[in-house]
């Protein structure tokens, strides 16, 4: 079974269109989780971290038991940090566009856009788009929020070295090849670390989701978990190329 996880100012409604895709062909979507502070839940009620959505990501592998983890963006950073710390509850992880070396000059850069005056001021229309995610009230909130969480990342990141040795369960790391958020040497420094971590690059596609090929992402996540069900020691699982 598959638990997906948003990216950065997203909630679980950003993930209909994958979960959709992947349940026309057969896969079981136990739950698309939304992180605290996010969509439709209650307004965060302490700083948005990445840690907290590691450990609410935790906290629902306990009730729901071991599953495959998707994440896009900010859920796949969420994801291989999970499965480092408890790797018997995850069976494997599948991330898209996630930034994974994260340092305080990254985090500045990254944090240039989160600002709403600028959001309303530049991009109104996205503005509109989160206050319709997140509520015309919280909205802002989450965007700041974001910021600071990001800010955290930079100064104290949860994926290192020695994190990532801890992960033994089978990793597909992709990203488009018009992605320009993640260089192409952080997928081989995360390969380095990770003897069951693979990759691949999709043609013609930025970094946001709705712009992906989701047909084509679906069928890629559909194999490789059918690779690498029930054995979570795959040293080499397989999915078609990202070539449409």
């Amino acid at each position: 079974m598959l638990l997906l996880l948003h990216g950065a100012l997203g909630d679980r409604t950003t993930l209909a269109s994958l979960r959709d895709a992947l349940v026309a062909r057969g896969e079981t979507v136990l739950d698309a989780l939304e992180f605290e502070g996010h969509g439709a839940s209650a307004p965060a009620t302490r700083p948005l971290r990445l840690e907290h959505f590691v450990s609410q990501t935790l906290d629902w592998l306990d009730a729901h038991g071991p599953a495959h983890l998707v994440g896009y963006s900010m859920g796949g950073y969420v994801a291989l940090v999970a499965a480092a710390r408890a790797p018997e509850r995850v069976r494997s992880v599948f991330t898209l566009g996630t930034k994974l070396r994260w340092s305080p000059d990254v985090a500045s850069d990254a944090i240039t856009q989160l600002d709403p005056e600028v959001l309303r001021a530049k991009v109104p229309a996205y503005a509109a788009q989160l206050a319709a995610r997140h509520g015309e009230l919280h909205w802002a909130d989450v965007v700041r929020g974001t910021a600071d969480a990001l800010c955290a990342l930079g100064d104290a990141p949860l994926l290192t070295d020695d994190t990532l040795a801890g992960i033994r369960c089978p990793v597909r790391i992709t990203l488009g090849d018009r992605d320009r958020t993640v260089p192409l040497e952080e997928l081989r420094w995360l390969m380095s670390h990770v003897p069951t971590a693979s990759a691949c690059v999709w043609p013609d596609t930025p970094h946001p989701l709705d712009r992906a090929p989701l047909p084509l992402l679906a069928d890629a996540i559909r194999a490789f978990r059918s690779a690498c069900r029930d054995d979570a020691s795959n040293p080499a699982p397989t999915a078609p190329p990202a070539r449409g």
